[in-house]
């Protein structure tokens, strides 16, 4: 009798306790975005966005959406992160889509600059890491200074060159 007692008492406390405990949703660091959502949440909207058009579907897609989510949870707060999942079967001509992934950056709802594909070798793909991260510092933090510059170009699948040159 004195367990049974002793194991409703424990329960009853542990109730009280959780019940007394606020639960927080806790933000996300990023949005998802459809064609209905892009107007409002991109076009219409103040600051900056950096919105990733992306399909899962393929490898380069989701090397690109990592990247995004090391770059959403180094940035959370100093601007707004949209993931726009793509049906390859969509017209991409309404956001100028090339290729995917592709990464765009705008401010005040105008598009600023875009990271189209990912270098075709893995053997470039750490300099590429960093060179999103120079990318972001100098376009949307705009800090200024020797440590951000850099000179990268990658070439990639479509012929599109990433030339951030600042020596």
């Amino acid at each position: 009798m004195k367990q049974i007692l002793s194991n409703s008492i424990i329960i009853l406390i542990i109730f009280m306790l959780v019940s007394c405990v606020r639960y927080e949703k806790i933000p996300e660091k990023f949005q998802f975005l459809d064609d209905e959502t892009f107007k409002m949440k991109i076009t219409y909207s103040s600051g900056f966005a950096v919105v990733l058009f992306y399909n899962v579907s393929y490898w380069q897609s989701q090397y690109m959406e990592r990247q995004f989510h090391f770059f959403a949870d180094k940035y959370y707060g100093k601007t707004k992160f949209y993931k726009f999942p793509w049906k390859i079967d969509k017209d991409p001509s309404n956001y100028k889509l090339e290729m995917l992934p592709t990464l765009v950056l705008y401010e005040d709802g105008i598009e600023q600059d875009r990271i189209k594909g990912i270098p075709a070798e893995k053997k470039f793909w750490r300099n590429f890491e960093q060179d999103i991260d120079l990318w972001f510092i100098k376009n949307v933090l705009k800090l200024q200074g020797s440590e951000y510059d850099g000179h990268f170009n990658y070439f990639f699948h479509n012929s599109h060159v990433l030339q951030i040159e600042n020596e």
